[in-house]
């Protein structure tokens, strides 16, 4: 017979450690905290109990790397974004107003950060494409053309040959020699919708009322409205149609001209390299018949040196060399 007393009863075997996890991990963390040893806490325990709190918020905890990890791209990708977007702001409209402030202070008598503030209100906030002539009125009132009889130049296709004059010789003023038109010269613009900048690049220029296209069109037309006394226009000869009736010179300039403040329109005709027009073209006989009753019409014809030399000598009195 077995004698059950004289059985060795054994304790079970010990369970296999448990891996280290969150529970006691946390505990330990509680433990410390009590004592008042934070000094002491198990930063990995801590955070894990932070990515407990903060990531994922579920009961299954990530490990310390992978969640710093992905909080660090995360972080790291609103940074970037944040960055761009206050970068490209300040990078684009800054040197816009830079050159806008600074081409505004060589006329005196002007506010000039004023007249900035008028000028984005035509266009900031809109759609690069709904910018009406009309959104710049307030501007052309802020800064009104005056008027400058028997001096004032128009040109259409010859803006170089035509600036290059003026450069050299103030006896005639063209549209990019007064303050809105030296301004804004050579310079691009627009807005966005919901957007408070302004842009200088990537602006849409073919639709019709993009904010620079509209611009020159509402200024040409404020400019031709003051025109008075001995008119000129400089047509390009090297061309076979030197009027073009859908150019701005055509669609809106000569259209304003009107007698008796306008006496006369003189159109003098420069040829660069090969004349390819005369001032019996017919284009011009077209901008005679849409001339304005009361103006009286002339035409001459120049090589471009000859035009040249009209503004080569300072010491000559102001006068047309045609």
């Amino acid at each position: 017979m077995i004698n059950f007393n004289d059985i060795t009863t054994h304790p079970p075997p010990p369970h296999p450690p448990k891996k280290r996890g969150v529970v006691p991990m946390l505990q330990g963390v509680r433990a410390r905290t009590h004592t008042g040893s934070l000094d002491k806490i198990d930063e990995r325990a801590r955070t894990k109990f932070t990515c407990k709190q903060t990531c994922s918020g579920s009961a299954e905890l990530l490990e310390p790397t992978m969640c710093s990890r992905r909080t660090c791209v995360i972080l790291g990708v609103i940074g970037v974004l944040l960055g761009v977007i206050i970068t490209v702001a300040v990078v684009l409209t800054l040197p816009l107003k830079r050159t806008f402030i600074r081409r505004c202070e060589l006329f005196p008598g002007y506010d000039c950060e004023n007249l900035w503030s008028v000028f984005q209100q035509a266009y900031v906030g809109k759609d690069p494409c709904n910018v009406p002539m009309e959104a710049y009125d307030p501007l052309i009132a802020a800064a009104p053309f005056k008027p400058a009889c028997n001096r004032m130049m128009f040109w259409s296709k010859t803006k170089d040959l035509v600036q290059d004059f003026t450069k050299k010789r103030g006896c005639f003023l063209t549209l990019e020699k007064t303050l809105l038109g030296s301004v804004l010269d050579d310079l691009s613009w627009c807005g966005e919708e919901g957007s408070s900048e302004t842009f200088k690049r990537f602006c849409r220029r073919k639709c019709e009322n993009n904010p620079v296209g509209s611009f020159w069109r509402r200024a040409s037309a404020a400019f031709a409205d003051v025109a008075c006394g001995d008119v000129t226009a400089v047509l390009d000869g090297s061309i076979e149609k030197p009027f073009d009736p859908e150019s701005t010179f055509g669609s809106i300039e000569l259209k304003r001209f009107k007698s008796p403040r306008v006496r006369s329109l003189k159109i003098v005709l420069v040829s660069r390299k090969k004349a390819l027009s005369n001032c019996m073209n017919t284009s011009l006989q077209d901008l005679q018949r849409e001339l304005g009753a009361g103006i009286t019409y002339s035409c001459t014809e120049m090589t471009e040196s000859q035009f040249n030399e009209c503004s080569s000598d300072p010491e000559k009195p102001c006068g047309p060399c045609w």
